[in-house]
């Protein structure tokens, strides 16, 4: 039996990373090989009907090095999947010699699967990912930047470092770095059983809504600042006026201490002319990580909605894009970090980029106008009112994010785990030969 322990968001989480866990981890609990626990960040240590073990954990908080190291010791995982952004994991190399001067076989291997919604990667932020011993970047433009990173790291000459101490490490550094050079990206899946196009209906105020029918744009954005819902909201309130036929479903937590209250935002709205009457055109789904909108309520959404809609500053690799595709609805999304890789080859809107600036570990994060994310918002509805002419350009948008969409699963990411597994078991068979 392969054990394995994960650490992400709690897979109870309706979060980017609560599901991409889940998906993962339920696939280890079904295959007779494996066994998995998690080590589950932000889990509420409620009952829960998920057939793994999960184990509390607070991200950034001191106990969480403990909390794993006791975790290996009871369970003796033979590997560890760890899942997040790369400033996630500053203890790892600390964990990991602990675990090696302390503990008994079986070997661990330590496998990351990175997101990473900016750049550049400081030369800081790379030692948290050195430790592992393989990684997986979660997008292209993860891996990108992994690789200029490391490429940076091997470049620097020894010879001209004059302190011993310091030479020793970049040294090291530059050896723990190899083996990531070479670093795939594994995309996350989507589930097209739960979201699929399919005839769906939504009725609010006595309206019944459908694709057809209606322009709906959907957010389904935290309220944080970095997804910058109060931005997408002075969009489509700018871009609301004189359309009848348009409304804004927002799926968001009007509560959440990192944003701004919406309903604030759209009763002044109404204090101004040009967007006067946005308030009785959203209608807010309170939705967040603990109590989020199942997925099958969500899907029902998607095949309502003609576009998803967002203005966020940066995306390690995001769910919703994917999931809206496969349903046949638009995304509209900023040009920057993963998101062109997704959206490229006309699969969706790209709102241009009106610059960057340098958020939390240094990372640049877009700025979008709300003219060019109004704009965008423009362009969608144009393809939206062409929908019933033959060939549409929505219809060929479509279909190409539905062809995209459809070639990714959870399966093949599982698959793409698996290859990485073996491939850190022959590196050990390697170490063993050579010793």
């Amino acid at each position: 039996m392969i054990r394995v322990l994960m650490l992400t968001d709690s897979l109870t989480l309706f979060s980017g990373l609560g599901r991409c866990g889940r998906e993962i981890a339920l696939r280890y609990n079904a295959h007779p090989d494996y066994e998995i626990i998690e080590g589950g960040w932000h889990h509420s240590g409620m009952p829960h009907n998920l057939p793994v073990q999960i184990i509390p954990i607070v991200r950034g908080h001191g106990t969480e090095p403990e909390i794993l190291y006791q975790a290996i010791q009871q369970f003796r995982p033979h590997y560890f999947l760890g899942i997040g952004d790369p400033f996630y994991f500053p203890w790892l190399g600390d964990l990991k010699k602990k675990v090696a001067d302390t503990l008994d076989d079986p070997p661990i291997h330590y496998l990351g699967w990175i997101t990473l919604d900016g750049d550049p990667i400081q030369q800081s932020q790379l030692r948290h990912l050195l430790p592992f011993d393989r990684i997986a970047p979660m997008s292209r433009f993860a891996e990108r930047e992994i690789r200029r990173a490391i490429l940076a790291l091997q470049s620097k000459d020894l010879d001209v470092i004059e302190k011993p101490g310091e030479r020793d490490r970049i040294a090291q550094e530059q050896a723990m770095s190899r083996p990531h050079v070479t670093c795939k990206t594994i995309y996350p899946g989507v589930d097209p059983q739960t979201f699929r196009f399919q005839g769906a209906a939504w009725e609010y105020k006595g309206h019944k809504y459908t694709r057809d029918s209606d322009f709906v744009t959907l957010i389904v954005d935290q309220n944080t600042s970095r997804k910058c819902v109060s931005v997408a909201l002075e969009a489509f309130a700018q871009f609301q006026a004189d359309k009848p036929d348009v409304l804004l479903y927002l799926a968001t937590d009007p509560k959440d201490p990192n944003g701004l209250d919406p309903v604030e935002m759209l009763e002044g709205f109404e204090e101004y002319p040009d967007t006067k009457g946005t308030r009785d055109k959203v209608f807010l789904r309170e939705n967040n990580p603990v109590n989020g909108m199942s997925d099958e309520e969500l899907s029902q959404v998607y095949c309502v909605a003609s576009a998803l809609f967002s203005c966020t500053t940066g995306e390690g690799f995001k769910l919703p894009i994917i999931e809206a595709m496969i349903s046949g609805c638009i995304p509209i999304m900023p040009g920057y970090s993963s998101i062109p890789e997704l959206l490229e080859g006309g699969r969706g809107i790209t709102i241009p980029t009106a610059g960057h600036l340098h958020g939390s570990h240094s990372y640049r994060k877009a700025i979008v106008s709300i003219d060019e994310a109004a704009a965008s918002l423009e362009k969608a509805y144009e393809l939206w009112q062409g929908r019933h002419e033959k060939d549409s350009d929505l219809m060929k948008m479509q279909q190409a994010g539905q062809r995209f969409a459809s070639g990714l699963s959870w399966d093949k990411a599982f698959e793409a785990f698996e290859n990485l597994m073996a491939a850190c078991y022959r590196d050990r068979e390697v170490e063993l030969q050579v010793i």
